[in-house]
């Protein structure tokens, strides 16, 4: 059955026409008048849509008698003036009087689909939200998960202590970590991914220096315990770096040689021979590296390629990348040390 006019309801507002023809409607069926009441409460705090309303019930009240229609705009008007309790009765009076219309089919519903038309004059296109953009779908939770870092001295297989570990997480995070009495370094609650690990290596010693010898398990271990470190080292804090024997050419000089390694020569001399005093390294120079000629002032010693053994051990930055989550990985390391008799270094 067609009513004879219907709301047309777009999102929260709503427009009275003869019948739905200008866009697509879907329309509204209501089981009672009391199903209609609740579908019409969407409209209670929407002044427009409420003038609507009144509107249409003023063009019902035309065809009723004159007089039954002055007392019901007198009492409209009377009641619109009490005050805000009043004027909630109102809207209910409204929504219920509308609601009554829609039970007997006089009023139908019709609830807009698509609209392929521009707005027409009686539509309150202005008092329209804006879509609103979805909401944002939750970003879906990772399954946390671990690293290990294990410290062994490479010939024994002993742990390491005392290793103080720079630690970059898959989140991109960077923090400290420094080995325990087992050579062990353990980190929960991470992202899936990799690692990358590093060491500072700022004024090195051949005292707090590792050298880095590989990764995974050493192939042997010795029997002998070399001390609390596992590598005859007292406990302290501990780098690892990468130590190059580097065997000395004619021409070429400490500080040369310290700058092409990023650091100063007392740096480098503090590293071979503990000490930056000039005589004192004129004398490591001609004992351990085995200088035997000098400068044309006669003061110091220079390197030469017959120099024997000819060996500066030069440390440099370490670092491994990609180390994968959910695993252990085993860094071996060496205590780079003298070995007067001989006066040859080994690492």
């Amino acid at each position: 059955m067609r009513a004879s006019q219907y709301l047309l309801v777009h999102h929260r507002t709503l427009r009275v026409a003869d019948y739905p023809a200008d866009g697509v409607y879907s329309l509204r069926e209501f089981d009672s008048e009391a199903d209609a009441y609740r579908y019409l409460q969407r409209f209670s705090r929407n002044p427009v849509a409420l003038e609507r309303l009144e509107e249409l019930l003023d063009d019902e009240d035309e065809d009723e008698d004159e007089d039954e229609d002055e007392e019901e705009e007198d009492s409209a008007h009377t009641g619109r003036s009490r005050g805000p309790a009043q004027a909630l009765k109102q809207k209910r009076d409204i929504l219920a009087e509308i609601a009554e219309l829609i039970a007997e089919e006089e009023l139908g519903v019709a609830e807009a689909v698509a609209r392929f038309n521009p707005p027409t004059k009686l539509d309150d296109a202005r008092d329209e939200p804006p879509p609103q953009p979805p909401p944002p779908l939750p970003r879906p939770t990772k399954k946390l998960t671990w690293i290990e870092f294990k410290v062994v001295d490479d010939a024994t297989g002993k742990p390491v202590n005392w290793v103080r570990l720079v630690v970059r997480t898959p989140d991109g995070n960077q923090t400290y970590q420094t080995t325990n009495s087992d050579g062990l370094v353990r980190m929960e609650e991470l992202e899936p991914g990799t690692c990358d690990i590093s060491c500072e290596l700022k004024n090195p010693t051949m005292q707090d220096v590792l050298a880095f010898k590989g990764m995974g398990a050493p192939t042997e271990t010795a029997a002998e315990d070399e001390g609390e470190n596992g590598n005859g080292q007292k406990p302290g804090t501990m780098r690892i770096a990468n130590v190059e024997p580097h065997k000395v050419k004619t021409g070429e000089t400490l500080d040369g040689l310290a700058k092409k390694a990023g650091m100063t020569w007392k740096d480098l001399a503090k590293f071979n021979f503990g000490t930056d005093v000039p005589k004192e390294i004129n004398g490591a120079l001609r004992r351990f590296v085995g200088c035997t000629k000098k400068t044309a002032d006669g003061a110091n010693y220079k390197f030469d390629d017959s120099d024997d053994p000819g060996i500066v051990l030069i440390p440099k930055p370490w670092k491994q990348e990609g180390l994968a989550t959910a695993e252990t990985h085993v860094v071996r390391v060496s205590a780079p040390k003298l070995e007067p008799k001989r006066f040859r270094f080994s690492i």
